[in-house]
C-alpha cells in the first residue's frame, strides 16, 4: 500500500473494538510490552485513548490519564511522585488537575505525516475543562521524540527522573 497516497484521516476516541489493535501497535514498539487490553480498557475509561485511522488502518494512538488513575503504567507512577517539585508558569503540579500524556505510538510507515499533532489536539479536546495542565515523559536516549514534543507540540522541559536505571525527561503543557 502506498502510504504517501493515503488521504482519509480520522481522529477519535478509541472504541472497545479498537483496543486489540492498539495493544498490538504499542507492543510492537515498546520494550516490555507495556499494555494489556485490560489496562487499555481502564485507560480509555479514564480520559481516553485517541486513535488515528488512515483509510481504516490504525496509524497511531495516544493515551491520556488522570495523575490519580489506577491505570498509570509504572514509569508514569514514578513520574507523578515528583509533582510537588515541578512547576509550569510558576504553578506547582501538585496543586493542579494534571493529565498524564502517553504512551503514544505511531506506526513507522505513517511517521512524519503530522499524525502526532492530530492525536495531541484530539486528546486536548477530551481533556479540556477537566485538567489544567499535562505532563509526559520521554526516554533521554530518544532525541527524535524529544524534538517532536518540544519543537513540534510546544511542550516544555520541567525536570528529569530515573525509572529502572533509565534517565527520563519530563515535559509539560497547558490544557487550554
Amino acid at each position: 500500500m502506498n502510504r504517501s497516497a493515503l488521504n482519509c484521516t480520522e481522529y477519535r476516541q478509541a472504541r472497545k473494538s479498537d483496543l486489540v489493535q492498539v495493544a498490538d501497535l504499542l507492543n510492537r514498539y515498546y520494550v516490555g510490552n507495556l499494555d494489556s487490553v485490560e489496562q487499555l480498557v481502564l485507560m480509555n475509561s479514564d480520559v481516553g485513548i485517541v486513535v488515528c485511522l488512515v483509510d481504516d488502518v490504525l496509524a497511531g494512538c495516544l493515551c491520556g490519564m488522570s495523575a490519580t488513575s489506577n491505570a498509570l503504567p509504572p514509569p508514569a507512577r514514578a513520574m507523578i511522585t515528583y509533582l510537588p517539585s515541578w512547576s509550569l508558569h510558576g504553578e506547582r503540579f501538585d496543586e493542579a488537575r494534571t493529565l498524564v500524556y502517553g504512551p503514544v505510538c505511531i506506526d513507522h510507515s505513517f511517521r512524519g505525516r503530522g499524525i502526532l499533532a492530530g492525536l495531541f489536539e484530539q486528546l486536548l479536546t477530551l481533556a479540556r475543562g477537566r485538567f489544567d495542565r499535562g505532563i509526559a515523559f520521554i526516554v533521554n536516549s530518544n532525541p527524535n521524540s524529544m524534538a517532536a514534543h518540544i519543537d513540534g507540540l510546544g511542550m516544555t522541559f520541567i525536570g528529569e527522573f530515573t525509572f529502572s536505571s533509565e534517565p527520563l525527561s519530563t515535559l509539560a503543557f497547558d490544557v487550554p
